[in-house]
């Protein structure tokens, strides 16, 4: 059954992001046809309000599938029940109804303190957040190959158009793009 979410929901997701027009697959049939689910996805015709209505009805009805938090935790080989003193011990994250998780406490400057998601702005942006737990040896090192090559001139955390300004600025003139002869 979590298969069968995975695949339907990252398939509206992925159907979104590509600007497909395409069926989405309800396995849940027990026949061998797939059923056809409809997520409600806007149609394709440029509208940002309808797009951004949908992704937050999406991430709205979705929020703790995503997070996986959804279900239970089931004991495994790898992750076996934790003892102590003869109890289980209650888990030490607990998911509230309606509650971000987890938004910590956040200084990005020397003046001002605020929750992770309100001192992000909002769907202008895509963020990638880095949590390490330690800053010393090749950990460190990797952090800061990922900085560098990723701030760089056409690196992955530019802009788009910064991205591709930086390609064409680098290419060879006669590797560009002309205008079509006539």
């Amino acid at each position: 059954m979590f298969a069968n979410r995975v695949i339907h929901y990252s398939g509206a997701y992925l159907s979104f992001i590509c600007d497909l027009n395409l069926p989405l697959a309800s396995l849940h049939g027990l026949s061998g046809e797939m059923e056809e689910n409809d997520e409600g996805l806007p149609i394709l015709d440029g509208n940002t309000e309808a797009d951004r209505q949908w992704l937050m009805n999406f991430f709205g009805r979705k929020a703790t599938f995503l997070l996986g938090v959804d279900g239970g935790k089931v004991n495994t080989e790898l992750s076996p029940a934790v003892k102590g003193n003869g109890h289980v011990p209650k888990s030490s994250v607990a998911m509230l109804n309606g509650v971000r998780a987890p938004d910590p406490r956040v200084r990005f400057r020397a003046d001002y303190t605020s929750w992770l998601y309100d001192a992000m702005p909002g769907m202008a942006k895509f963020h990638t957040l880095v949590f390490a737990s330690d800053l010393r040896g090749p950990i460190r090192k990797r952090i800061a190959q990922l900085s560098s090559e990723g701030f760089a001139p056409g690196g992955s955390s530019q802009p788009r158009e910064v991205q591709h300004r930086a390609h064409c600025q680098s290419a060879p003139a006669w590797g560009r793009k002309t205008a079509p002869r006539t």
